[in-house]
């Protein structure tokens, strides 16, 4: 259901408006995205998502599996379309101050690829999108755990670096951030500044946090 902000939810807005709390629409709905950019008097932020017209259209072996033990997301083809953002909403979100996190989570294709270079593509488009100033890192969390990716690769050796899902890439490993230093190289590798590198590891968020937090 995607109805918009109730009345409680523009006084939700306010409040954290008044109290300084960024709001991060990333899990929200499409219609709820565009009430609360309007609604807020500062800005808002999706910090962990991908472009919605780069969604994965099919998944791998690990994807289904997991959802099969877990049935957490369901559609995650669908799930995934939904966690993403139309250009237009990206672009009025950073016309508000926010910025746009390019998250690992959705970022790998289906079929023999490299996670680094999947995630490098999810975040030239969102630069095309909303520019290198809005850009940021939004690495989401350690997630599924080690132990259900430890029994897939136990059950499945021969899917590590096929299927779509995120952590089954052996450059990777078993998480996003003892590997950071292999986005760093990616960006390096896109032809990116180091002044445009700083920015997207971090140098526009914190300015985004300044901004809401009053720092």
């Amino acid at each position: 259901k995607d109805s918009g902000l109730s009345w409680f939810g523009e006084a939700v807005v306010g409040r954290m408006n008044k109290l300084g709390i960024l709001i991060d629409l990333s899990h929200t709905g499409d219609q709820t995205c565009w009430d609360a950019i309007e609604q807020s008097k500062d800005p808002v932020s999706f910090t962990h998502i991908i472009p919605r017209r780069s969604a994965p259209e099919k998944v791998g072996g690990y994807a289904e599996w997991a959802n099969r033990a877990t049935s957490l997301w369901g559609d995650f083809v669908g799930y995934s379309k939904q966690r993403g953002k139309p250009d237009d909403m990206m672009q009025a979100c950073v016309e508000k101050g926010g910025v746009i996190g390019v998250t690992p989570f959705f970022a790998k294709k289906s079929g023999p690829s490299n996670l680094t270079d999947d995630l490098m593509d999810q975040l030239d488009e969102t630069v095309d999108i909303v520019g290198v100033n809005n850009t940021g890192f939004g690495s989401d969390l350690e997630f599924p755990n080690t132990v259900m990716r430890a029994a897939f690769i136990y059950k499945n050796p021969d899917r590590i670096d096929v299927d779509y899902f995120t952590p089954m890439d052996k450059e990777w490993g078993y998480g996003f951030m003892e590997n950071m230093p292999n986005f760093t190289m990616g960006l390096v590798a896109r032809g990116y500044s180091d002044q445009e590198i700083k920015k997207i590891l971090g140098l526009n968020f914190l300015k985004l946090f300044k901004r809401v937090w009053g720092a």
